[in-house]
């Protein structure tokens, strides 16, 4: 499940703020209509961070007056020490996972994939017109191995669409739900 740092949510907008517990610092707002009655019928707003910000639900409260007994409605601030002292807290939290989950992007597709190896073989293709830019200014001749590299680097996507030359894969670099794919290869062409 998702580890929070820092939750907001305002019930009366269908509102709920998150903060994913990682070095990046996600924040997330899910602006979609939640029902979420079931923290209360008297609950507006509940703020809760594992810092040192103040941790409150914000409800409201009838209160009687003794001498003329007329009843007024006022909202205050309750105390929040955890998470799970959240009403509901664990059908909001499955709410929360639910929502996230849905949202994730799926992993990319070859055409993605090949994508991506493209911007890669272009960094490598250009490091190689360099190279090769150098041999033509000292009047040299490109050397073979250097024209088969580069040649190489261009027929990658078209050896792998043809099966000659295994699939790219993809690491994730960010999180299960907020997930940062990188390109995978292990077939480049060898520089000379």
């Amino acid at each position: 499940m998702f580890e929070i740092t820092w939750l907001v949510v305002h019930v009366d907008e269908d509102v709920v703020t998150i903060n994913q517990a990682d070095e990046e610092d996600v924040f997330v707002q899910i602006n979609q209509k939640f029902d979420l009655a079931f923290l209360g019928a008297d609950v507006l707003r509940i703020q809760w961070s594992a810092g040192p910000e103040p941790n409150f639900i914000q409800k409201i409260v009838e209160i009687v007056d003794e001498e003329t007994e007329e009843k007024t409605k006022e909202v205050r601030d309750f105390p929040l020490e955890k998470l799970t002292d959240i009403p509901n807290w664990d059908k909001l939290h499955q709410l929360i996972d639910t929502t996230l989950k849905e949202d994730i992007p799926p992993e990319p597709t070859l055409a993605e994939k090949l994508d991506m190896l493209r911007g890669v073989r272009s960094d490598l293709l250009q490091e190689a017109d360099i190279t090769i830019l150098r041999f033509l200014e000292n009047g040299e001749a490109i050397p073979p191995e250097w024209a088969k590299y580069r040649q190489d680097l261009r027929n990658l996507p078209s050896e792998i669409e043809s099966g000659k030359l295994p699939e790219p894969t993809v690491v994730n670099n960010g999180s299960e739900y907020f997930p940062d794919f990188a390109i995978q290869f292990n077939s480049w062409p060898v520089k000379p």
